[in-house]
């Protein structure tokens, strides 16, 4: 119990001074898609009071912004009081990690939460007014209950661990086809320990499903009863053909880009019925899949491949506010070329506190992406199991992804990504100080 209070008071203080070096003034430090999060929360949105269009709030699950709403109501609209709230929630957080590695190898206890409690890109994104600490504490606690799960064999961590995704998926819908994937790997562990498929396994297979479900049936009912709908969110259409494809593009002929923009407006053209998102959310899919499949797949495969490279690699510190309103180059206007953009920032002298706070995240980015890649070998040694279930989340999550750029995207694997860093840290650890 000492050592989780004291994980979770260091959590704490290092975000804790982090907040203490922000402009809690709304207009100046909350940025892009911080806006919509305070706005809507601030409108009572998925509420009864709420004052916002309901079709505008099709795009978004409810659960962030009932998060935010509740904050407000605890502190008022005081947004460092509010990043307050959500940074304890993250050194919560920093303990689960722990308690992860705990039950993988105890010794990593403190390895793992001491590299959780330091991590850049939790303290940071721990204080944005985003939806990624809230489903990440879902998230964890959901990994947490089916690791115990696939150890124990009890029903109860069965359904905690089911609960617990599908509120995340209540707070963000890209863990909602980890359902069938996790069922189906609670039913192949099944088969495999007892070579044969048994009642219990099966039982156990609908189970989770079931109660995942639960937290998002409300929203696939309603859905379903007013647009006639099983979709959670409208975001599937734009995010395809505003994010996936023009990455995709990148590696293609210029005359290819001109024709898919030139199709894309033709389609925005025509009348949709604005009574039904969905249509206009599964026209624009439609488009989006098709153009991906007429793609040669050496471009997906660059433009996936680019976008897994630069998630990994792109340091967490350029996600702070404080650096990113130094004088830089959009790497977005340099049309996510990154050896335009990084030309741009090396040659021109007025780039230079960016360049040096760039070269030195880099650096550490490095020697951390090195210590994961020792670890997880020391992981798959130590537990193939568990080994193979991190592997299927960070493939996931990176196809998930695709070829949209930010080092935020890599935010959900962190506690697997901690976990193999805690295995070389150990290593380090023992032979620095511990005595033959």
């Amino acid at each position: 119990m000492r050592s989780i209070l004291f994980i979770f008071t260091i959590s704490l203080i290092l975000r804790i001074i982090n907040l203490l070096y922000i402009d809690p003034e709304i207009e100046k430090y909350i940025t892009e898609d911080q806006f919509l999060y305070w706005d809507w929360s601030s409108a009572k949105a998925f509420t009864k009071q709420s004052i916002l269009n309901v079709t505008s709030l099709l795009e978004r699950m409810p659960g962030s912004f009932l998060f935010f709403q509740l904050a407000m109501l605890i502190v008022g609209k005081n947004l460092f009081a509010i990043l307050v709230i959500q940074i304890i929630l993250d050194s919560l957080n920093c303990v689960i990690i722990s308690l992860i590695a705990r039950e993988i190898k105890p010794s990593l206890f403190k390895f793992a939460g001491y590299l959780a409690a330091c991590s850049p890109l939790m303290i940071i994104i721990s204080s944005q007014i985003l939806s990624d600490t809230l489903f990440f504490f879902f998230f964890l606690i959901f990994i947490y209950f089916y690791i115990y799960f696939l150890k124990k064999d009890r029903p109860l961590t069965l359904i905690l661990s089911a609960l617990f995704l599908g509120l995340s998926i209540y707070v963000r819908t890209v863990s909602f086809p980890l359902i069938l994937g996790c069922a189906l790997s609670i039913l192949v562990v099944n088969i495999i320990r007892k070579r044969k498929i048994t009642y219990k396994a099966v039982t156990n297979f609908f189970i989770f499903i079931a109660v995942s479900i639960l937290p998002i049936s409300e929203r696939i009912y309603s859905n379903f009863k007013n647009y006639n709908y099983l979709g959670l969110t409208t975001q599937k259409g734009t995010h395809l053909v505003y994010w996936i494809l023009p990455a995709v593009l990148d590696f293609s002929q210029p005359d290819a880009k001109i024709k898919y923009y030139d199709n894309l407006n033709k389609i925005l053209e025509k009348k949709f019925d604005e009574k039904n998102p969905f249509i206009k959310s599964n026209v624009l899919a439609d488009y989006g899949l098709k153009t991906l499949a007429n793609f040669e797949p050496r471009a997906i495969f660059l433009a996936w491949s680019k976008g897994a490279f630069i998630n990994m690699f792109s340091p967490s510190f350029l996600l702070d506010s404080r650096i990113r309103s130094l004088e830089h180059p959009s790497f977005y206007e340099n049309n996510r070329n990154v050896s335009k953009w990084l030309k741009k920032i090396f040659f021109s002298e007025k780039y230079n506190h960016y360049k040096n706070i760039l070269i030195f995240s880099f650096i550490t980015t490095l020697l951390f992406f090195i210590m994961f890649i020792f670890g997880s070998i020391l992981l798959y040694k130590h537990n193939t199991q568990f080994f193979m279930l991190s592997l299927f989340l960070f493939i996931y999550f990176l196809a998930i992804i695709g070829p949209v750029y930010s080092p935020k995207y890599i935010h959900p694997l962190m506690a697997i990504i901690i976990l193999a860093e805690a295995f070389s840290l150990e290593i380090v650890f023992n032979y620095l100080f511990k005595k033959k």
